[in-house]
């Protein structure tokens, strides 16, 4: 475990935060997809709900100090992924209108 911020004694795990974004970024581009939870195999359920349950719940745990996962790192990756998302988009937008 690596300390980021020394005062706050935050802690993070990286690689929950890279898979929350590997995740994030294969939702963002396939948003109509589902996935299915362990304890409900046959129930699917939209990945981009989903994602934004998990986001939820871990917006929530990081304002109530929730310290059974690492909150930050996981909303970090879903943020990144967007951020990542975002700017790929834009790439692309401006690729296209310099090929015209």
């Amino acid at each position: 475990m690596k300390t980021i911020v020394h005062d706050l004694k935050l802690k993070a795990l990286s690689q929950s935060g890279a898979i929350m974004a590997v995740v994030s970024l294969v939702v963002f581009n396939h948003p109509d997809s589902s996935v299915y939870l362990f304890f409900l195999p046959f129930v699917p359920i939209p990945a981009k709900w989903a994602l934004a349950g998990v986001f939820s719940l871990d917006a929530i745990g990081l304002m109530r100090g929730w310290k059974v996962f690492d909150h930050a790192a996981h909303m970090g990756g879903v943020l990144f992924a967007l951020l990542y998302t975002g700017v790929t988009s834009v790439c692309k937008e401006l690729k296209k209108k310099k090929k015209n």
